[in-house]
C-alpha cells in the first residue's frame, strides 16, 4: 500500500512528539519523585533529630518505659512507626509495639549507630513503597542509640500517577493537534511537489515546455522556477532538433535523388560516347562529394556538441597556420583570380587545437573566396595582445543584408539558397566555425552590407 507523502510526514511527526513527551515525561517524573521524596525526607530527619534530642538523656540508661513513651507519642503525631534503639540493636521504644525488646538488624540503623544520617525508599508487594529513615543519637560525644522512622509514601506514587495521566493527555492532546497542523503543512508542500511530479510526467509524455503553477518564494518556489526554464530550454532544443532533422534530411534528398536520377538514366539508355560517360561520372563524383562533405561536417558538430573532440591546446604559430590556408585554398582563388593577402605578426604562439582552428579559418576563407568577385581580394590579418587573439577575414565580395546577419551561424542557413547551391554550399561551414570557437571559449562577429564585402572576426581568450 502506497503512503501519501503527506501522512508519511503527519507521521513523522507524531512519532517525534511520542517520543519528546516520552523522553520529557520520563525525566520529569522523575525529577517530581525525588523532589517529593526529598521533601518528605527532610521533614522526617526534622522529627527523627528531635526524637534523637529528647531520647539522649534516656538511652544510657536503657529507659525503655520512657522511650517506648516517646516512640509511641511521635508516631501517633506524625502518623508513621518510630522505633529508638539501643547501641547493640535492641529495640527500646516503638509505636506500633511489635518488636519492643528485640534485637533487630536493619542496615540504615546499623548506619546510623556508625554516626550517620542514613535514608533509602524499598519497594514491598504488601506494603507498596516505604521511606526509611535513620539519625544517630548521641550524647556528648558517644553515640548511644539511634532513631529509626519508617514512612508510607504511597500517597507520592498516587500523586505523581495523577500528574503522569495529565502529561499522557496533554501529549495526547498535542499529539493530535501536532498531527492535524502537519497535514496542513504538509499540504502545503506536497502540493508544489504533485505539480513538479505532473509536469515530470507529461514531460516525459512529449509535452516540452509545460509549465508549472507557483509563485511561492521558498525552495520549491525556486525549483519551480528553475523546472519552467529547463522545460522551455527542453523545448526550444527540441525544435532546433525537429528543424535540424528536417534540413539534414531535405540536404541528404538533394544529392541522393541526383544520383538516383543519374544512375536510372545509365540504366536506361548506356552512354553512346566516351565523353557522354565521362560526364555522368563527373556528375556522379560531384554528388557523392556533395553527399561527402555534408555527412562529415554533420558528423564534425555531432562531435563538437558531444564533446568528444576533445581540444587540444599547444603553442601554434598562427601566421604559419594562416599560410597554410591561403596555400591549400590557392587553386580555388586562382580560378577567380583573386589574391590571398596575410598581415600577421612573426612571433604569435597562442595556445589553441591547431586542427580545430584551421578548420574555422578555413571555412571562413573558402566562403570569402565564393562569395566574392573575380580579381578581387581577400584579407586575412591576426593580431594578438596578453589575453585576446583576434583573427579577421575580410572580403571584397556581394556583401549581407542586416536582416541575415543574426541567422547567419544557424545550420543549413543560406542567404542565397540558389548561389549556394552553385558553389556547393550546405549551410553548415559558419555553424561549425561558431561550434569550434565556443569550444575555445572565444566568439566570432560578423560586419556586412550590401556592396561592401564581408568581415567575420575570431576573438580568442589566452586560457
Amino acid at each position: 500500500m502506497r503512503i501519501k507523502l503527506g501522512t508519511k510526514i503527519g507521521l513523522t511527526y507524531l512519532l517525534i512528539i511520542f517520543t519528546v513527551m516520552l523522553v520529557f515525561g520520563y525525566l520529569i517524573m522523575h525529577d517530581i519523585d525525588q523532589s517529593f521524596i526529598s521533601e518528605r525526607k527532610n521533614v522526617l530527619l526534622g522529627y527523627a533529630n528531635i526524637i534523637a534530642e529528647r531520647a539522649a538523656p534516656y538511652l544510657p540508661r536503657q529507659d525503655a518505659a520512657y522511650l517506648n513513651y516517646l516512640a509511641e507519642d511521635f508516631g501517633e503525631s506524625i502518623g508513621h512507626r518510630v522505633l529508638i534503639f539501643a547501641t547493640d540493636g535492641t529495640v527500646l521504644g516503638d509505636s506500633s509495639g511489635l518488636n519492643q525488646g528485640q534485637v533487630l538488624t536493619v542496615p540504615v540503623v546499623a548506619s546510623a549507630l556508625q554516626g550517620e544520617s542514613v535514608s533509602q525508599t524499598n519497594y514491598y508487594p504488601d506494603f507498596g513503597r516505604l521511606l526509611y529513615l535513620a539519625v544517630p543519637v548521641a550524647a556528648g560525644k558517644q553515640i548511644v542509640g539511634a532513631i529509626f522512622i519508617s514512612a508510607d509514601i504511597n500517597d507520592i506514587d498516587r500523586r505523581l500517577a495523577q500528574t503522569r495521566n495529565r502529561l499522557f493527555l496533554a501529549a495526547t492532546g498535542s499529539a493530535v493537534v501536532a498531527f492535524l497542523l502537519s497535514l496542513l503543512l504538509a499540504r502545503i508542500i506536497t502540493v508544489p511537489v504533485a505539480r513538479l511530479t505532473r509536469a515530470a510526467t507529461k514531460m516525459s509524455a512529449g509535452d516540452y515546455g509545460y509549465q508549472v503553477k507557483g509563485s511561492s518564494r521558498d525552495e520549491l518556489g525556486q525549483l519551480a522556477a528553475s523546472f519552467n526554464e529547463m522545460s522551455k530550454k527542453i523545448q526550444q532544443e527540441d525544435k532546433v532538433r525537429r528543424q535540424f532533422i528536417a534540413d539534414a534530411s531535405h540536404e541528404l534528398r538533394s544529392p541522393v535523388a541526383a544520383l538516383k536520377v543519374l544512375v536510372e538514366s545509365l540504366l536506361l539508355k548506356p552512354p553512346e560516347s566516351k565523353e557522354e560517360t565521362l560526364e555522368f561520372l563527373t556528375d556522379i563524383n560531384g554528388q557523392l562529394d556533395r553527399l561527402s562533405k555534408l555527412v562529415n561536417d554533420l558528423l564534425l558538430l555531432s562531435k563538437i556538441e558531444k564533446n568528444e573532440s576533445s581540444l587540444k591546446k599547444e603553442p601554434v604559430s598562427i601566421k604559419q597556420l594562416l599560410i597554410e590556408v591561403k596555400e591549400n585554398l590557392k587553386p580555388l582563388a586562382a580560378a577567380k583570380q583573386i589574391e590571398i593577402t596575410i598581415t600577421a605578426g612573426d612571433n604569435i604562439l597562442w595556445p589553441v587545437d591547431r586542427d580545430m582552428l584551421y578548420r574555422a579559418v578555413y571555412n571562413l576563407v573558402d566562403n570569402a573566396i565564393k562569395y566574392s568577385s573575380a580579381k578581387s581580394e581577400v584579407l586575412l590579418s591576426s593580431t594578438a595582445n596578453e589575453e585576446n587573439l583576434t583573427i579577421s577575414v575580410k572580403d571584397q565580395g556581394i556583401g549581407i543584408a542586416q536582416e541575415h546577419l543574426a541567422k547567419l551561424f544557424t545550420r543549413f542557413y543560406r542567404v542565397d539558397k540558389a548561389r549556394e547551391r552553385a558553389t556547393g554550399g550546405i549551410g553548415l561551414g559558419l555553424s561549425i566555425v561558431q561550434e569550434i570557437v565556443n569550444l575555445h571559449g572565444g566568439r566570432v562577429s560578423v560586419n556586412s552590407a550590401p556592396g561592401c564585402g564581408t568581415e567575420f572576426v575570431i576573438s580568442l581568450p589566452y586560457n
